[in-house]
């Protein structure tokens, strides 16, 4: 239960730096892409997760 934060910080990170890439996204547009996105986010790192761990040890 240590990396249970992640998914949701490593997307607020993503998105900050984009915002702070880009000059022209203001703050609030990136708060309502955090409140619309972060279950899909979450669940996107959770498939991510998955995926990745069947490659390391794959079925034979």
């Amino acid at each position: 239960m240590t990396h249970r934060y992640t998914a949701q910080q490593r997307y607020r990170l993503r998105l900050t730096a984009v915002a702070a890439a880009s000059p022209g996204v203001s703050r609030a547009v990136v708060h309502g892409l955090l409140a619309s996105k972060q279950e899909r986010a979450a669940e996107s790192e959770h498939a991510v997760r998955r995926s990745v761990r069947s490659l390391r040890c794959p079925k034979r």
